[in-house]
């Protein structure tokens, strides 16, 4: 029929339908939109083999899938179920539906299209026809990922706290105060050394035989505390076992009591924990770290921590801060950089990276700048530690200054040997030219006179000989002369006294008026052979030097002994001379020196117009021979 043959009284009715339709789809709409805007996704299967979806929300995309591939049948909703959960939730479908339940719930997991497997929660309702029998299931999915996640690791932590509570050996305890039996549990019972049948026993009696007599004061104080109404606090104190054992215990102060009505407490309950294990390793750790800093702070090498990343200093012991010669404070301010020349850092550098890598553990002599601007040089050898949470490199430093400074000494004292080995040498040659191979040759000449003139001349033979035995004689005297001043038989004899002797005797031979004058004990004593040899040898050079140069005419030698020591002066009236200008003019001043710095004497040299005084001060030992050797 057309609408415009209805009827007035049929449109009104018509009308009105067209407005619920209108109201209904808009509903529809909003539904819908309110469905495929929620996190839930809203599906319906229809009861078949492979439950063909017949709507899907938009919720669906965020498992990685399209709403119209499910739709059109490209992906079936049993494909994204993770295989070992299928059977389960087919089981659990077919169990409500034989038992007629139109509502259930289900738990599994699905695959996502990028792969990740999610836990889903499914909340199902049975639809059915008119006859009764169920055509459709409609769910709704909720992602529940997370809150699985949540509830595997709560039964994680659960199972760890009962594991931790097991390791613990925690004992409980509860304390009837109208009986005063103190009841504890198994492993309370364990800590305390009781076997395992040990009746409840009177609190007081317990104290009184195991705590420790030192603790039993502040247990009594706290439990009295409680009894008065007050706060329990948590106390360590040591108890002693039945079998000797003392043990470290740590105890929570009552968390439970039960009442009476005029407020006095009736049941008291807490918890002990024993911690010897931990007071022992405390012990041992603090025991370890006084060792340690011990070491550290006593430690003669030098030891220096480093970062290696910013290579900022960490730390520094004592003997850091001596050999470097700043304060710890200073130090731990200071980067490896600051501690080394710049024309020294090339190869500083690569030496503590190669130790950071590993490559090897000692670099050699290592060039170090001190504050006061002082190089010292020191072997390193490096080791890598974890402080915090970064790589740290420990340098311990072994100070080489004064070996390389003793070694420096050692060359030029060799090379002042030398010198003055060729010095003798040279002075030898000359005195053998000068005096022995002239009488020499003079010598040849009378003996060739004799061979020449004897036969002929009877009377010239006669001098002749008693010339050549004139220069034989003057020719021992030289040689002896010399041989005594290379090394005189006297001192090796005699001792020093009797060597002086002989200069005395060598001076009066050069013209000069010579003096030696000794204390008496030094005259029956001898003294160590170096000693001997380096007065002597300082006297003779000092001697030959007023001969040859001061132009004076009297030289006094004295000998003095007080206070271990031995005083030895050479005093001329010459002309004197500039002491430090003559340094190294072949006056033997540096070798001098160098004799008295051999056997730690202090030599010193004065010198002006008419008085040159030079003194020797060592320390000696006195042996007491007469003067004489053996």
């Amino acid at each position: 029929m057309d609408e415009k043959h209805i009827s007035v009284n049929d449109r009104e009715p018509l009308e009105a339908l067209r407005g619920e339709l209108r109201e209904a789809q808009a509903a529809l709409r909003s539904l819908k939109s309110i469905v495929n805007s929620s996190p839930a996704v809203v599906c319906l299967w229809r009861i078949a083999d492979d439950w063909p979806v017949e709507f899907i929300s938009d919720g669906i995309r965020q498992f990685g899938y399209p709403p119209e591939e499910l739709l059109s049948g490209k992906i079936s909703f049993r494909d994204l179920i993770i295989p070992e959960d299928m059977s389960r939730i087919e089981a659990e479908v077919a169990k409500s539906l034989e038992q007629d339940v139109d509502r259930y719930a289900q738990e599994y997991r699905i695959t996502t299209r990028s792969g990740e497997v999610r836990w889903v929660e499914d909340r199902n309702i049975a639809i059915r026809d008119p006859s009764g029998q169920v055509t459709h299931i409609q769910g709704i999915i909720l992602d529940i990922t997370e809150r699985k996640r949540m509830e595997t690791a709560l039964r994680d932590n659960e199972a760890n706290l009962n594991a931790a509570q097991k390791l613990a050996h925690v004992g409980s305890w509860h304390w009837d105060l109208s009986t005063g039996k103190l009841n504890m549990s198994d492993e309370m019972l364990r800590i305390h050394g009781l076997p395992p049948e040990t009746p409840p026993a009177d609190a007081q009696a317990i104290v009184e035989s195991m705590v420790h007599p030192d603790d039993r004061a502040k247990v009594r104080a706290i439990m009295k505390n409680v009894l008065s109404g007050g706060e329990g606090k948590d106390v360590s104190f040591r108890i002693v076992r039945p079998d000797g054992e003392m043990r470290w215990l740590e105890a929570s102060g009552p968390n439970k009591m039960q009442l009476a009505e005029n407020r006095t407490p009736l049941i008291m309950m807490g918890s002990v924990q024993d911690v010897t294990e931990r007071k022992q390793a405390e012990e041992q750790l603090k025991q370890s770290e006084q060792l340690h800093r011990a070491l550290f702070e006593d430690a003669y090498e030098a030891i220096l921590g480093a970062d290696i990343e910013t290579r900022k200093l960490i730390f520094a012991n004592p003997a850091a801060c001596r050999m470097l010669k700043y304060s710890a404070e200073e130090l731990l301010e200071m980067t490896v950089e600051d501690l080394h020349r710049p024309e020294d850092l090339p190869r500083v550098m690569s030496d503590f990276q190669a130790q950071a890598r590993g490559d090897y553990k000692v670099a050699p002599a290592v060039p170090f700048r001190t504050k006061d601007g002082e190089l010292v040089y020191a072997d390193s050898a490096a080791t890598l530690i974890r402080i915090e949470g970064r790589d740290c490199a420990v340098g311990f430093f072994r100070d080489l200054t004064d070996a390389r400074r003793a070694a420096e000494a050692l060359k030029t004292a060799y090379m002042k040997l030398v010198t003055a080995r060729d010095e003798e040498r040279k002075h030898l040659t000359s005195e053998l030219h000068d005096s022995v191979n002239q009488k020499l040759v003079a010598l040849g000449i009378h003996l060739n006179n004799i061979a020449l003139t004897g036969e002929k001349l009877p009377a010239k033979p006669a001098y002749q000989l008693m010339q050549a035995a004139v220069t034989c004689n003057e020719l021992i005297a030289d040689i002896k002369g010399i041989c005594h001043g290379l090394y005189p038989p006297a001192l090796e004899s005699l001792g020093l006294v009797a060597a002086m002797k002989q200069l005395e005797e060598y001076c009066k031979s050069a013209g000069l008026t010579a003096e030696i004058c000794c204390d008496p004990v030094i005259a029956r004593v001898r003294f160590g052979p170096e000693v001997e040899i380096v007065c002597f040898r300082i006297a003779q050079e000092a001697v030959n030097n007023a001969i040859r140069h001061s132009r004076g005419t009297n030289i006094d030698i004295d000998l003095t002994y007080a206070d271990g020591r031995l005083v030895m002066a050479i005093v001329d009236d010459g002309e004197g001379f500039d002491v430090q200008a003559a340094e190294g003019t072949g006056l033997g001043l540096s070798s001098m020196r160098d004799r008295a710095l051999a056997v730690g004497a202090k030599l010193s040299i004065v010198s002006e117009p008419g008085e040159t005084r030079i003194e020797v001060s060592v320390a000696v030992d006195l042996e007491e021979t007469d003067g004489k050797k053996g």
